[in-house]
């Protein structure tokens, strides 16, 4: 079995069970986004992201253990998205 597990995985759910909330707000984050760069053009998708990687900087030098521990879901996100396709997307329409 491979070491990635789908969107929702939970530690000690098999075969999957995805968890709903983290599901729903992926798609509904991932809307949001092409929809906007679609209206304000790939420029905003880049906004987005440098934001992003803002809040995940800041957070990470945060003297709150939830905002560390946030700031690590936060950057992991990041790395896995295909800012480029999103990119290419946003400009095709």
């Amino acid at each position: 079995m491979s070491d990635k597990k789908p969107l929702g995985w939970r530690e000690g759910t098999e075969p999957y069970e995805p968890d709903e909330t983290a599901v729903i707000a992926y798609k509904l984050a991932c809307a949001l986004l092409a929809t906007s760069a679609r209206r304000s053009g790939p420029e905003f998708i880049h906004d987005v992201r440098s934001e992003l990687q803002r809040t995940v900087e800041k957070d990470a030098g945060s003297d709150n253990v939830e905002d560390q521990v946030e700031s690590g879901l936060l950057a992991g996100w990041l790395a896995k998205i295909d800012w480029e396709k999103l990119i290419t997307k946003a400009s095709e329409n």
